[in-house]
This record gives structure tokens, sequence and C-alpha cells, in this order.
């Protein structure tokens, strides 16, 4: 019994080694075995020894094994560090190359072939606007007028779309033209920037912004651009597609002394943009006085929405 539990006891003590993992069932085998393994352990340990290695922590602790693998595991952490720091290095300069848009006063021009659907839309755009109104001539829609009036609209709305806030416009310096006379589309004036257009066009000064009125306040809905009405149709083009967004200008009225924004929008009136009045004789007549155009060219850009044409 007593060799029975001494053997009991030593397997147990080798129940947790992988390489000899067993439990003693009281054999002489058992122990034997446990003798050869020991043997081959020592042996083992005396082979490391000889090599300058200390694997048994209890005889020598881990100062041994800190001293001779320290150095190597210090220069295999710098290398992961150098590997990690190039990594965002290259994460980094793939970010810079990202950048926001930026708001454009100039846009490259483009070619193209005339698109096949072109005469539909525009001869819906190039409609009869009465003895007041000038428009550019239909153009055939070509693909570079496409690309670069997406190109427009989309500068467009990097520029102005922080002024679906109109208080932010009135804060910038624009002006609402005749704000008290109903209009269905209302301008945003910019004095600066209409002056400027005589000279140079630029879409980031563009000469108004344009509203609805809604009830509690205005909506955002395009941007208007002018040029002097002695420029030509070409060069109108030139600076937006014509033949998507057709340019107007405003001809032949007569105003009678006083509010000319009163009365430019009087319905069934001799005067103003809507009046009858349509030669300079007829407007002398009355005592007016004769517009051959005003405001020079006018083209509307819708962002959100219609934005009509005058």
């Amino acid at each position: 019994m007593v060799e029975h539990a001494s053997a009991f006891k030593q397997a147990n003590d080798l129940a947790c080694n992988p390489q000899t993992l067993f439990r003693c069932q009281g054999t002489r085998t058992s122990i034997l075995y446990r003798k050869e393994i020991v043997k081959h352990e020592m042996a083992c340990k005396a082979a490391w020894q000889r090599r300058g290695l200390y694997p048994c922590s209890e005889e020598r602790g881990l100062t041994p094994y800190i001293i001779k693998f320290l150095p190597p595991f210090i220069l295999l952490i710098l290398v992961l560090a150098a590997c990690g720091s190039n990594q965002s290095q290259k994460q980094s300069s793939t970010q810079a190359v990202v950048k926001a848009p930026v708001c454009q006063s100039t846009l490259p021009m483009a070619s193209g072939t005339t698109a096949s659907n072109s005469s539909q839309v525009t001869a819906s755009r190039h409609m009869n606007m009465g003895p007041h109104m000038n428009m550019t001539p239909y153009q055939p829609i070509t693909t570079s007028d496409i690309t670069r009036m997406n190109a427009i609209v989309q500068n467009a709305h990097v520029c102005f779309d922080k002024y679906q806030d109109y208080h932010l416009a009135l804060q910038d310096g624009y002006q609402i033209f005749a704000p008290n006379i109903p209009q269905d589309i209302y301008h945003f004036a910019n004095v600066e920037s209409f002056a400027e257009a005589q000279t140079t066009f630029d879409l980031a000064h563009p000469s108004a912004l344009l509203y609805k009125k809604v009830a509690d306040g205005y909506q955002f809905v395009g941007v208007m651009y002018s040029a002097p009405a002695n420029v030509t149709t070409e060069q109108l083009n030139q600076r937006i597609p014509s033949s998507i967004a057709p340019w107007h200008l405003h001809v032949n009225f007569c105003l009678p002394a006083g509010n000319i924004k009163q009365t430019l929008f009087n319905a069934n009136s001799l005067f103003g943009l809507t009046g009858t009045i349509t030669t300079q004789a007829q407007c002398s007549k009355v005592g007016g006085t004769f517009y051959s155009s005003m405001y020079g060219w006018m083209v509307h850009i819708p962002l959100f929405g219609s934005v009509g044409i005058g």
C-alpha cells in the first residue's frame, strides 16, 4: 500500500506535464516510466546549460533570459514602430490628396458633340417672352455644354449653399430688390458684384441670389449672373452655355417719373416690364422715360427648384 501510494503521488505530480500526461493506476510500470522521464529532463537541462541558457526559472530566475533576449526584442519593437509610422504617413499622405471642394471663379471650357435630344430640351426653354424681353437664340445642346453646366452647378453649390439661410445673404451685402412688391422670384442683389460683372465674369460673384417667398421668410432656389448689354451671344455662351440656360435681356419699356421699382411690375399698365408701351414715341407722349434695355444680360441658374427666367 505504501508503494502504491508513493506511485500514485508521483504520477499525480506529473499529471499537468503535457509530455507525460497520465494518471497512476498503481502499477510498477508507471514508476519506471517516471524515472526515465526524470533522467531525460536532467540530460536536457545539462545541454541547455552548456549553451549558456537557463530554462529553469527556479534555479537562475528570469535574469539570464532578459539579458540574452532583451536587445533583439527591443530591435523588434523599433522595427514594428517604424513600420507603423510609415503606414501612418502613407495614410496621412493619401488623406491629404482628398481635399474639400473649393469655390471657383472660373471653370475650363469643354468640347463635345451634339446631344441627340437637344432640340426638345432647348425648344421648351426658348419660349416667346413678349416685346419686353430678348433671349439668346436657340442652340443645340452639346455634350460639352452638359459637362460644363454640371460643373457650374456643382461649383455654385459649393459657393452658395450657405445662403439657404437668407439672413446670412443679407449680412454679406445682398439686398432684396423691391421686397414689398409680390414677385415669383425675389432677387437678393449685390451691387458690387453687379458692377464687377460689367467688365469681369466671376462664378464666385453672382449679381444676385434668387429666392422664393415662404411663410417664414425666403427659400433659396438659385443664383443669377449678369453681363453688359453689348456683349455678343458667343461671349455669353462662353460664360454660361445658353443652350441649357438661355440668357435674357429686358428691353423696350417705359417708366414714369417716380419710384422705378414700383412701376416695373405693374400689371395692366402702360409702364414697366409688362406695360403696353414698347416704343420711344409712345413713351414720350405720356411723359415717361424709355429704356431700350436695362440691367444688361442675365441668366438664372437653378440650384433648388425652379428659378424662372425674368
